[in-house]
């Protein structure tokens, strides 16, 4: 049974934190079939569910009237799907993206039409959809990075398993269990595992991107791991970690019972006991202690940082949060 848990995760890669990954892509070369062009359209579909049009960098064509941009099933624009007016937007050269309401596999071609004067001006063909592979970091619930549970006392450890592009385990991601030596002990293919009666050993959960078939063997290195299409394994110093030490702290388990024992919780400055205490201390999650003190019925955490600690109240250890 999970005891604690520990730290929030404070992403370093605020760029790429909670973003949204492409999943799929289709890609065709634009050709002329009125005037002259250039560059690639590519169909995205992301891992929020939610599908763009864009063209390359490269694009270039002649500036022309009532220039519109489909998607349709076939090379007529009857019955296809209008996109955008770059004509209107005024945009004949470089990058530029769309949002598009559809299926990836729904429309086979990308269109641009004069409407204006019903001439046919380029398409593409789009390619069969593939899956792409992206960089990812590892949490838990809430974004959590850190967990400690007591694997040996016959009750459930499950810890979900998540990943901030939010692609889920299966077909196309995978989570690897790791010790601290990045060793594979386990490939997980599902969003959550439970750890209880693993060996008792602190473990790493990273995340692999892959298309096609996963190569993993348990003993060897993380980085042996590879794919017949595409890998990626997730970022090396972002990850989840399971310590195992919950059963010998003895963590009480009784978080929405502690006010009974003291408030408030969080704390910034003045933590006070219902009761005097006979002995009070104050620990950081890897054991070390921060305060203590002795016969008394508060305690000054003004100068602990913020953080989530353990409070040993006469030798019942419950979780306290520090939030200044």
């Amino acid at each position: 049974m999970t005891k604690t848990a520990s730290f929030l995760l404070f992403f370093v890669l605020s760029t790429q934190a909670f973003s949204q990954a492409v999943l799929f892509q289709r890609d065709g070369n634009l050709v002329k079939t009125g005037y002259n062009i250039i560059g690639i359209v590519s169909l995205k579909s992301f891992s929020n569910n939610t599908l763009s049009l864009s063209f390359s960098d490269d694009f270039e064509t002649m500036a022309g009237p009532d220039v519109r941009v489909f998607l349709s099933k076939s090379t007529s624009i009857v019955g296809a799907k209008e996109i955008a007016n770059l004509a209107s937007l005024k945009h004949f050269k470089g990058s530029i993206s769309f949002d598009v309401s559809a299926d990836i596999n729904e429309y086979n071609y990308v269109l641009l039409h004069c409407v204006q004067f019903n001439v046919s001006w380029a398409n593409a063909t789009l390619g069969v959809s593939k899956y792409v592979c992206s960089p990812s970091v590892t949490a838990t619930d809430k974004w959590v990075t850190e967990k400690n549970i007591c694997n040996t006392d016959g009750n459930s450890d499950v810890i979900n398993l998540l990943n901030n592009n939010l692609i889920l385990a299966g077909n196309n991601y995978a989570f690897v269990i790791t010790d601290t030596n990045e060793t594979i002990r386990k490939i997980v293919y599902s969003n959550s595992y439970d750890f209880e009666g693993s060996e008792s050993i602190p473990e790493r959960v990273y995340g692999v991107s892959f298309a096609g078939t996963l190569s993993a063997t348990i003993g060897t290195k993380r980085n042996t791991i590879s794919a017949t299409e595409c890998f990626i394994n997730s970022k090396p110093d972002l990850y989840l970690t399971v310590t195992k030490n919950a059963c010998a702290l003895g963590i009480e388990n009784n978080e929405s019972n502690n006010s009974t024992l003291f408030y408030p919780n969080p704390a910034s400055s003045i933590l006070s006991f219902k009761s005097k205490q006979n002995s009070v201390a104050i620990f950081d999650l890897a054991g070390n202690k921060v305060i203590e003190s002795f016969s008394t019925s508060e305690i000054d955490v003004a100068n602990i940082k913020n953080g989530i600690y353990f409070i040993d109240l006469d030798n019942a250890l419950f979780k306290l949060v520090i939030k200044h």
